[in-house]
């Protein structure tokens, strides 16, 4: 595991919240880019002062959710990984809808190969999605089905 210089902590306690919030933000993005392999809260906690799970996962959940990372849950344990560059040869979508919504679609590509990323934001829900190339299909059938419904 790889990590960036962090600033002694009694400087960090001396910053505002909303510095500190920021230079959390800014170390645990330089964590991903350093670990392409993929790194864990505990990994962090362990390495960095930086000690709540909380606040660590809810910058995790926040580069998620923006397609910036991913996570991929093996029993107990969450690992992290930072997302691929969009491949904005092969496509690269958005647009917004009549209530104001947007939607984005983009083709990424990370340690799982090649997927596609659908990301929803309205003034209530925000939210991404990764899908593998491989299940694209059945993705598809099930969204088809949806408005169908709907």
């Amino acid at each position: 595991m790889d990590f960036p210089n962090i600033m002694p902590k009694e400087k960090y306690l001396g910053m505002t919240t909303n510095d500190q919030e920021a230079y959390i933000k800014k170390k645990i993005l330089e964590i991903l880019e350093m670990n392409p392999h993929g790194i864990t809260v505990p990994d962090i906690i362990e390495k960095t002062y930086f000690k709540s799970r909380q606040t660590l996962i809810k910058h995790l959940e926040r580069f998620i959710s923006s397609g910036r990372a991913y996570k991929i849950k093996r029993r107990n344990l969450t690992t992290y990984y930072l997302n691929g560059i969009p491949d904005h040869s092969q496509l690269n979508l958005e647009t917004t809808t009549d209530s104001g919504s947007r939607i984005k679609g983009k083709i990424l590509k990370n340690d799982l190969g090649t997927c596609a990323y659908f990301e929803y934001d309205d003034s209530i829900i925000k939210g991404g999605i990764l899908i593998k190339e491989n299940d694209l299909k059945k993705f598809s059938e099930i969204v088809t089905k949806l408005v169908k419904e709907v």
